[in-house]
């Protein structure tokens, strides 16, 4: 993890160097951040915090449980609507149904 943020501070450098807008990128890098940290186990969370209470790493763990339960039902809405529309068509000119019968060739 480190070597990802010394990484960041060199691009952020970099990038106020040329003159670029950061403000972008650091809305991008806070929800990176948020999605990292909730997609890694808690065995590794707790191998890497040293001097945290347990209670307090099972604190953190129940928030991302959450973050994580979260995302996979937005997720599943997400493509259950998808599946919707395939299934419901708004025009029915373009439904299967409404194609003409192409004739076989033999």
């Amino acid at each position: 993890l480190d070597k990802v943020d010394k990484l960041k501070a060199k691009l952020k450098a970099l990038r106020a160097e040329i003159g670029a807008g950061g403000t972008e990128s650091d809305e991008e890098d806070e929800e990176i951040e948020e999605w990292r940290d909730f997609t890694i186990p808690y065995r590794k969370r707790a191998a890497g915090a040293f001097g945290k209470p347990r209670w307090q790493l099972l604190s953190e763990d129940a928030e991302y449980a959450k973050k994580r339960r979260e995302k996979l039902a937005m997720q599943s809405r997400e493509v259950a609507a998808a599946f919707r529309f395939l299934n419901e068509p708004s025009n029915p000119k373009l439904s299967m149904d409404a194609l003409p019968a192409f004739p076989v060739l033999p």
